[in-house]
């Protein structure tokens, strides 16, 4: 199996996410806590939706 398409893809998306991250490092943002205790900031949330929003986009027969 070949995932190079894949990979590249995969590439250029976290790229994007991270500059979602780099939006809000230099801010004020509050932390909250998931069930297990680890943290979730706004920046997860968004480089998230970034990951997401893309892969579904790009490879909607994959599951995620």
């Amino acid at each position: 199996m070949n995932l190079e398409r894949e990979l590249e893809f995969c590439k250029k998306v976290i790229v994007e996410a991270g500059q979602e991250i780099l939006k809000i490092y230099d801010q004020n943002f509050e932390i909250e806590y998931k069930k297990d205790d680890s943290p979730l900031t706004l920046a997860d949330k968004n480089a998230n939706h970034v990951i997401v929003k893309n892969l579904k986009k790009e490879f909607p027969l994959y599951s995620i």
